[in-house]
């Protein structure tokens, strides 16, 4: 563990005065809206409930896109409502994602894989438009997802995959913050010893 580390002081952001966000989960979010090519009016399906997930919502919104957020938990997904989702599916509750998707609208033309589930890496793919681009952001941690690649080749589906960020998404990422475009999704501040005995959501 190094003692000092040498930053970049214009990716510095003041995250006790600021809206208390994990920055480098901002910048990653914004490379992945970048790489996805995401426009005002893009039709978007966020697979993913957790921080990254919701950050996306918000980089999506901000680029004027019509987003899904796709998740299990309650709980962040009505956090996703509050943050601008223009829609929610519960996968608890829903047995056709992908018909769910269709009563929403068209079908989406980027699908963000954020959950990091490998069952949702197929189910990603088989949700996006004709010609989509399926994005993953979410890491399997080791796990091998069988992709269905009949789908991929007749659905012309593209896949990219991203990691971290690059020089010009930590300065989107800041200015986002600077302007006020992100909300934050920190829900509850705890010490450290509440939280190992009471746990916090």
């Amino acid at each position: 563990m190094h003692e000092r580390v040498n930053v970049i002081v214009s990716y510095l952001y003041d995250t006790v005065r600021g809206p208390g966000n994990p920055f480098h989960y901002q910048a990653v979010s914004c490379h992945a809206v970048d790489r996805a090519a995401v426009m005002p009016s893009s039709r978007v399906a966020v697979f993913g409930d957790g921080p990254i997930g919701l950050l996306l919502l918000q980089v999506c919104k901000a680029a004027g896109a019509n987003v899904t957020v796709v998740g299990a938990n309650r709980f962040r997904l009505d956090a996703a409502a509050r943050l601008g989702a223009d829609h929610t599916i519960d996968m608890r509750t829903t047995q056709d994602v992908r018909k769910a998707l269709a009563d929403a609208g068209p079908p989406p033309q980027i699908v963000f894989e954020a959950s990091g589930n490998i069952q949702a890496v197929n189910t990603s793919i088989a949700c996006a438009g004709l010609g989509g681009r399926v994005v993953l952001v979410g890491l399997t941690g080791g796990k091998f997802a069988a992709v269905n690649v009949d789908t991929v080749v007749l659905e012309e589906i593209e896949i990219v995959g991203i990691v971290s960020a690059l020089q010009p998404h930590w300065r989107a990422a800041t200015a986002m913050l600077a302007s006020g475009k992100l909300q934050s999704i920190v829900t509850h501040r705890c010490a450290g010893a509440t939280w190992l005995i009471a746990g916090c959501r």
